[in-house]
C-alpha cells in the first residue's frame, strides 16, 4: 500500500499512510477479527459469547497466529490460501441453493420489490452504507500488496490475483447476500443478530448444518486475522527500508532463517496484543 501511495501522492503522503496502517488500522482489524472468531467459537461450543471463555480464546487465537507468522511465514501464506478455499465452500453452496429456494418460494422476487419500493430519494442511502461494508470486507485486496516483494513475479502475478480475485469475490458475495435475503425476511434478518449465519443455514440445510457453519465462520475470521497480522508484522519494515520511522536500521533487519523482518514483527506483535487487551477490557 505504501508503494502505491508513494507513486500516486508522493513520499510524505506514503509516510503518513504507513504510520497509520502500521500502528492503528492493521493491528486493530487483526485483533478485532481474533475476538470475533472467539465469539463465534464460543457460540459453537454453547458457551457465553462475551465472557471469560471469549477472552481466553481471543488471546489463544492471536498467540497461534503470531507464532505461525513468526516461525513459518510460508506456512502462514498457505494457511491464508486454505482458509479462503474453506470459507468459500459454504458461501457458494448457500448462494446457489438459497437462490433456488428464493425463486421457488417467491422471496427472491420480494427482495427486488422491497429494494424498488425505497424510492429514488432514499435509494442511495443503502448504496453508501453498502460501500462502507464492502470497503471493510475487501480489505484483503489492499492487504495482499504487503507481500509483493516476496512474490516470484509480482509485476505479473499480483495484478492478475487482484483483478480476478476481486471480480470473483464480488460475484460470489452478491449471490450469497441475495440468497440470504431470499431465505429470510428483512425483519427476520434484523432479529437474528449474530446468529444470522446459523439460522439461515439451518433453514436451508437443517440444524446440523447450522452448527457446522459456525466452524466455517470461525475459520473465515481467523484466516482474515492471519492476513492482517501478516500486514502488521511487515508494517514498520516497509517504512524502514525507505529510511523512515524510528531506528530504520533495526526495523529493516531481516532474519536469515525465516526471512521475516524480526524487529518490525516484534513491534507489530506488541501493537496487536495491546489493542486486543484494551478491547477486552
Amino acid at each position: 500500500l505504501i508503494d502505491y501511495a508513494e507513486a500516486i501522492c508522493g513520499k510524505r503522503y506514503a509516510y503518513f499512510i504507513g504510520w497509520f496502517t502500521s500502528t492503528v488500522y492493521n493491528p486493530v482489524i487483526a485483533a478485532t477479527l481474533a475476538y470475533i472468531a472467539a465469539t463465534y467459537f464460543c457460540m459453537m461450543l454453547g458457551l457465553e459469547m462475551y465472557g471469560q471463555a471469549n477472552t481466553g480464546f481471543s488471546i489463544l487465537f492471536v498467540f497461534i497466529i503470531i507464532v505461525v507468522n513468526m516461525l513459518a511465514p510460508k506456512l502462514a501464506g498457505k494457511i491464508q490460501v486454505s482458509t479462503t478455499v474453506i470459507k468459500l465452500t459454504p458461501i457458494i453452496a448457500m448462494g446457489l441453493i438459497g437462490s433456488i429456494i428464493g425463486i421457488v418460494n417467491g422471496n427472491g422476487i420480494t427482495v427486488f420489490e422491497a429494494a424498488n419500493a425505497t424510492g429514488v430519494d432514499r435509494g442511495f442511502e443503502g448504496v453508501f452504507a453498502g460501500v462502507c461494508a464492502f470497503a471493510f470486507a475487501y480489505e484483503g485486496w489492499i492487504a495482499a500488496t504487503t507481500i509483493n516483494s516476496e512474490l516470484k513475479n509480482p509485476q505479473r502475478d499480483l495484478p492478475l490475483a487482484l483483478i480476478i480475485g476481486g471480480i470473483f469475490c464480488t460475484l460470489i458475495y452478491m449471490i450469497y447476500v441475495y440468497s440470504m435475503s431470499a431465505t429470510l425476511s428483512p425483519s427476520e434478518i434484523i432479529a437474528c443478530g449474530d446468529n444470522l449465519p446459523k439460522i439461515a443455514f439451518s433453514n436451508v440445510f437443517g440444524n446440523i448444518a447450522g452448527n457446522i457453519i459456525l466452524a466455517f465462520v470461525v475459520i473465515s475470521c481467523l484466516g482474515t486475522a492471519n492476513g492482517m497480522t501478516m500486514c502488521t508484522l511487515r508494517g514498520f519494515y516497509s517504512l524502514a527500508i525507505r529510511d523512515k520511522g524510528p531506528n530504520p536500521k533495526a526495523l529493516s533487519s531481516v532474519d536469515e532463517t525465516t526471512g521475516m523482518p524480526l524487529v518490525s514483527s516484534v513491534v507489530g506483535i506488541g501493537l496487536i496484543v495491546y489493542i486486543l487487551l484494551v478491547h477486552i477490557r
